[in-house]
């Protein structure tokens, strides 16, 4: 999925995790894209952090440990395992 805004090179990557292999000839029709117009501009336009792709890039959920581990402590603190932090 991808967000209005965003901008880059898409990447298809196949993963065949079954026991047998799969014969891909050239012009097999293997994927799908559907791309939909937008009535109006868009109040929040993508800007995140895999804006401009030009070949496979790995993922960047490391960038996200800080966010991650506060959205923890939030739910530790909701079911009333941790209090809060100063």
């Amino acid at each position: 999925m991808l967000q209005p805004g965003w901008g880059g090179n898409l990447t298809l990557e196949l993963v065949n995790h079954g026991e047998s292999p799969i014969a891909l000839y050239p012009g097999s029709r293997i994927a799908q894209l559907a791309v939909h117009s937008l009535s109006s501009a868009t109040p929040k336009p993508y800007d995140g952090k895999y804006m401009g792709p030009t070949g496979p890039w790995a993922s960047r959920l490391g960038e996200e440990q800080k966010r991650i581990d506060r959205l923890k402590e939030v739910a530790e603190r909701l079911h009333g395992r941790n209090p809060p932090r100063p």
